[in-house]
């Protein structure tokens, strides 16, 4: 389920649903071609507990 929130321009929301078509056409079409997704993310998995354990905070006041 996707929620947007109040902040998102019509714009954004129809451009989103747009890809969202594509993407469902794309896998009645082609299944096999979601199993070598993401293509455009290098990281596979975040280390949340490393990035809460080190946090770097910068306060330019």
């Amino acid at each position: 389920m996707i929620e947007p929130t109040e902040t998102e321009s019509k714009a954004t929301i129809d451009a989103f649903i747009e890809v969202m078509i594509e993407a469902a056409k794309q896998a009645e079409s082609d299944p096999e071609s979601f199993a070598a997704m993401p293509v455009t993310m290098p990281v596979t998995r975040l280390d949340e507990t490393r990035a809460a354990r080190s946090q770097t905070v910068c306060c330019l006041g």
